[in-house]
């Protein structure tokens, strides 16, 4: 893998640093000491996972975390000394993939980026550009397809429709989405959805859930009248339904 941590405290990214060599010897490290420092060795490296402080200097870590959003989908963990639920939430909302507070157990973010580990990139296969035509002629593998309504998603592709219209969706976004369309009508629990997305260690985790459902609700139901919907019933978990009740 090729990370890169951005902190401003030398001492908590060399602490990481030593975590992820030990555990991925062949692994390659970048560090960035500020948020310009992060995206621009982001542009010039392409890693396969992004460690975010939130406090370091400009850009902050949220700043950071939505431009690199807008233009990939790599996992993102934003690290902070910050507690508080709105700040976890904001950083999810605006497209992190995990939300870890300082001072952690080195453990759990290890235990945590392993679960990140073991997702498919899938931002290279994509190829955004294409038309819907275009990807139906495409090779039968990346053209598997689920369809449930006026919605298709192409999971290979991480490419989604509503009609012709195209959905912009993050990697995260796109498996939960296949996980309920899969099953259409039929309530997931959140245990079972965080497990098959996140991993078992965010199992109990349901704010993570909480707010990648909304995010998905809000892409599709941006797109048309007749978009589908994502259920919530109450201390059960999700379930998609071809039109809003």
């Amino acid at each position: 893998m090729k990370i890169l941590i951005a902190d401003d405290d030398p001492d908590v990214a060399d602490v990481i640093k030593i975590g992820l060599e030990i555990n991925w010897p062949e692994s390659k490290i970048l560090l960035a000491a500020d948020g310009e420092q992060a995206l621009k060795l982001f542009s010039q490296e392409d890693p396969d996972l992004v460690l975010l402080d939130i406090g370091m200097p400009s850009p902050n870590g949220f700043e950071v975390c939505k431009i690199i959003r807008e233009q990939s989908d790599v996992p993102i963990i934003i690290i902070s000394g910050n507690t508080s639920t709105i700040e976890k939430v904001h950083a999810l909302d605006v497209g992190a993939d995990d939300y870890i507070t300082k001072p952690f157990d080195q453990f759990e973010l290890l235990a945590r980026v392993r679960a990140i580990a073991r997702r498919p990139r899938l931002s290279k296969l994509a190829l955004p550009n294409r038309t819907h035509a275009q990807v139906a002629n495409s090779d039968p593998a990346l053209n598997a397809k689920i369809r449930v309504g006026n919605v298709t998603l192409l999971p290979t592709l991480r490419q989604v429709y509503i009609g012709d219209k195209a959905v912009s969706l993050t990697s995260t976004e796109c498996r939960l989405l296949e996980e309920l369309m899969q099953q259409p009508g039929r309530v997931l629990s959140y245990d079972t959805l965080l497990e098959r997305i996140w991993g078992s260690e965010y199992v109990g985790e349901n704010k993570y859930l909480k707010a990648f459902v909304w995010r998905l609700r809000k892409k599709l139901t941006g797109c048309s009248t007749t978009s589908p919907s994502i259920q919530n019933e109450w201390g059960r978990g999700y379930m998609f339904i071809e039109h809003p009740r």
